[in-house]
């Protein structure tokens, strides 16, 4: 059961938190403890105040688990509200082929250190198990192979496993280079 908090304005400031708007809503992160997240109700009758927001997380073995926020009528990955905050010109809503990556990869760790902006194809080659090989039936080679912008490369005739992923490991180096903005 989730305990609702209530937060007086005073108690959240530009200092302790990173405050910012989205969805029209306005929202706010603390700058230590990122899973500590509020959103502004507006209030007729009463006092307006700061509402903790729940964080839905995604339970299990998935070390690939992403939380998520509810702000409004809308369902957003916690690490991009986050980002939001600490960069008013982020837009949390683009599906421009941005994304949040964690450093650490621990998707759960949304602290705003911890958060980069990557375009989605650099996030394909962050991906572990991306092996790269490809065995061909008739001569028992191994391939290995690389996409890159589109293009595919190649190269073929290892004998092994083991050669044609070390080929791709070398390929990835030089190609897939994934730099923090």
């Amino acid at each position: 059961m989730i305990k609702h908090t209530h937060m007086t304005q005073n108690r959240i400031n530009s200092e302790n938190f990173a405050i910012g708007e989205v969805n029209n809503r306005r929202v706010a992160v603390n700058r230590i403890n990122s899973n500590e997240m509020y959103i502004w109700k507006e209030c007729r009758v009463k006092d307006s105040y700061w509402f903790k927001m729940a964080q839905n997380e995604t339970h299990g073995n998935n070390k690939y688990a992403y939380s998520r926020v509810r702000v409004g009528n809308k369902s957003y990955l916690t690490n991009r509200v986050v980002y939001k905050l600490f960069n008013k010109s982020f837009d949390v809503e683009s599906r421009t082929g941005l994304v949040v990556a964690h450093r650490d990869e621990d998707t759960l760790n949304n602290h705003i250190d911890n958060l980069f902006i990557i375009t989605h194809n650099q996030a394909l080659w962050k991906q572990k198990g991306a092996r790269g090989t490809k065995q061909y039936g008739v001569s028992g080679l191994w391939a290995a192979y690389i996409g890159v912008n589109g293009k595919k490369y190649h190269v073929y005739g290892f004998e092994t496993q083991e050669e044609a992923h070390k080929s791709y490991l070398d390929m990835k180096k030089k190609y897939h280079i994934i730099s923090a903005k």
